[in-house]
């Protein structure tokens, strides 16, 4: 290229990407210049981990010592002071605590709090409390059925058992059970399934005796179902019925 033919040095770098920058930042980095204070940073340089190890490092002998030569110079230092590589050591280990102690200090932290939460107390709610037919708060089980066993008590003295579930939120408005309406319509599932078996068995006597079983089975489900709806429809969830 021709020598008239080159540019002039002006422009070959733009502001934009010159290397100190724009006047703003100039400005910030001769701010910078002036407010820095060398004494504050050599007041905390021996704090500084790297200085530590640095000087550390620097105490070590350029030549590797026999274990014989190593016993020699803490004997003969024993009872005197520590060398400096020890007491470099030291302060290192003890000095990181401090640093992160003040690191936490800085961004607002604190250390996590190991002890546990308060438990909340559960309240226990018995709907049923002080009837005689149903189980009480703090009667154990053993107790309950000795009072009101399902096999011995007469529905003439006692219908119905309750068990009501004690872990209900308090104030929880509870349905009323249709006691007498599910032990009506249960006893007359009860009838009607049983004169079912009855047929299944008269007409499967001269048949496959794994095809009456099966079928047998089906009805006895069929019969529990129908049972646990109606005590979800009628709100009877919680107690037994008791012999007569």
């Amino acid at each position: 290229m021709a020598e008239g033919e080159m540019v002039s040095g002006d422009g070959w770098v733009s502001d934009e990407s010159s290397f100190y920058g724009d006047d703003d930042e100039q400005e910030h980095q001769l701010n910078l210049c002036d407010n820095f204070n060398p004494k504050s940073c050599w007041s905390t340089d021996h704090k500084d981990l790297n200085a530590v190890l640095r000087a550390a490092k620097a105490q070590q002998p350029s030549m590797v010592l026999s274990k014989e030569t190593i016993s020699f110079a803490r004997q003969s230092s024993s009872g005197g002071l520590s060398t400096t590589a020890d007491k470099l050591s030291a302060f290192s280990t003890l000095d990181r605590k401090t640093m992160e102690q003040e690191r936490l200090l800085r961004l607002g932290k604190r250390e996590r709090d190991t002890t546990p939460e308060p438990q909340t107390k559960v309240e226990l709610v018995n709907p049923r409390q002080g009837h005689f037919d149903s189980w009480q708060l703090g009667e154990s089980v053993d107790d309950f059925v000795n009072r009101l066993h399902p096999l011995s008590t007469s529905a003439l003295t006692c219908p119905w058992i309750w068990v009501e579930n004690p872990h209900r939120k308090p104030g929880a408005i509870c349905a009323s059970p249709q006691v007498e309406h599910f032990t009506n319509l249960g006893l007359d599932l009860l009838e009607h399934s049983l004169q079912t078996r009855q047929e299944m068995q008269g007409k499967g006597s001269r048949g496959a005796k794994g095809t009456l079983t099966k079928l047998l089975d089906i009805e006895s489900k069929a019969l529990q179902q129908c049972i646990a709806d109606l005590a979800a429809e009628d709100q009877v969830l919680s107690g037994k019925v008791s012999c007569s």
